[in-house]
């Protein structure tokens, strides 16, 4: 074969194959990047989705005590907390009510004897009015199979088109996020309780009784817990904790809050 021959040669098979082959390899390395990248937009879409429901049911809460009414007979102070939220059944109509809810704040151990007591918002599926909470033992308590949880209502024509076909719509992010909120009253002034009060020379000695200590105490710690809910029906809180399939919903805790407030 002459030199010239030679330089007109043209590519083998071989050739060829070697050149997909790497091509391919190629392109495979730079598709299983996308998975990856996937997850962490759908994680990074949720933590600040879920950062920015905590911090306003933490400013609703702020505001609900700082507006709370006391009741000298219970002891017990009554809030109202205005929020996005679906608190109710959704009745004939199918809009229930909406972005408001009346909770009683907690009381303490007024023996002093054991530690005060956390209670869950809200107490039920279908919270009652003037909600008195749910006594619940954080240490056992699984988040996700509990069903008592505020949805949060998203656009009105949008939520009532998420409940018609029974589960949610991707383009409506906050149908997809839910709350709950646990309170336990902060015990700081215990210490007081069979203590003498400062008298003046010569009065009569007195000592600190239990209500005295529950009035004067007025500070709240709250767990915030956000959600992120999946395939949901229509009710508040319906279907099943943790599921599947048409006309259940499966939550996934994905954010917890913890936020001290004092009222009035």
């Amino acid at each position: 074969m002459t030199r010239r021959a030679m330089g007109r040669r043209g590519v083998t098979l071989i050739e060829i194959l070697l050149a997909l082959i790497i091509m391919v390899l190629g392109v495979v390395g730079i598709l299983a990047l996308f998975p990856g990248a996937l997850q962490q937009a759908a994680e990074s879409m949720e933590d600040t989705q879920s950062a920015i429901v905590g911090e306003s049911v933490a400013h609703a809460l702020v505001n609900a005590l700082r507006n709370a009414e006391f009741d000298k007979a219970t002891l017990q102070y009554k809030c109202v907390l205005v929020h996005d939220l679906y608190s109710s059944d959704p009745g004939a109509n199918g809009n229930g009510e909406r972005g408001r809810y009346e909770f009683i704040l907690p009381k303490g151990d007024t023996t002093g004897a054991t530690p005060n007591p956390w209670y869950h918002f809200p107490s039920a599926s279908k919270p009652p009015p003037a909600d008195p909470g749910a006594k619940v033992d954080l240490a056992n308590w699984d988040a996700e199979a509990d069903n008592r949880v505020f949805k949060l209502g998203g656009d009105g024509w949008m939520k009532a088109t998420t409940d018609e076909t029974k589960k949610n719509d991707p383009t409506d992010a906050w149908t997809q996020f839910g709350y709950s909120i646990n309170v336990m009253k902060v015990p700081t002034l215990d210490y007081l309780r069979g203590k003498p009060k400062p008298t003046v020379p010569g009065a009569p000695a007195q000592t600190y009784q239990p209500d005295e200590v529950e009035r004067m105490q007025k500070l709240y710690e709250f767990k915030i817990v956000v959600y992120r809910i999946a395939n949901a029906g229509a009710s508040f809180g319906g279907g099943s904790a943790v599921g599947g399939g048409q006309g259940q919903e499966v939550r996934r805790a994905v954010a917890v809050m913890t936020k001290r407030i004092s009222v009035r």
